[in-house]
């Protein structure tokens, strides 16, 4: 395995090759999004990630933390796809 650091953090790679976080860069990062005002997309640059990620250890704070995460509106809308398809008879063959 490889690893990388970032803020003072050693990161190590799986053999896969994928990132393995340790908790304490997540606790940083979120203690940035929290403390500091930086935005998960900020974030997520400096540690080389995708946003949803640290969107994900985010909310995981928020929650850990006991703070209610609201949401506006509905979390899913209704879709209703009418069937406007004609109706096509195929004319049936008598022959043998």
């Amino acid at each position: 395995m490889t690893e990388n650091q970032i803020w003072g953090f050693t990161i190590e790679k799986s053999h896969s090759g994928k990132n393995i976080w340790p908790n304490e860069v997540k606790w940083e990062a979120t203690r940035r999004i929290r403390e500091d005002g930086q935005s998960p997309g900020d974030v997520a640059a400096e540690l080389g990630t995708h946003e949803c990620l640290v969107r994900k250890w985010s909310v995981a704070d928020r929650r850990r933390r006991g703070e209610k995460i609201h949401v506006k509106g509905p979390g899913f809308a209704a879709l209703e796809v009418a069937d406007e398809t004609p109706h096509v008879e195929m004319p049936v063959s008598t022959s043998s």
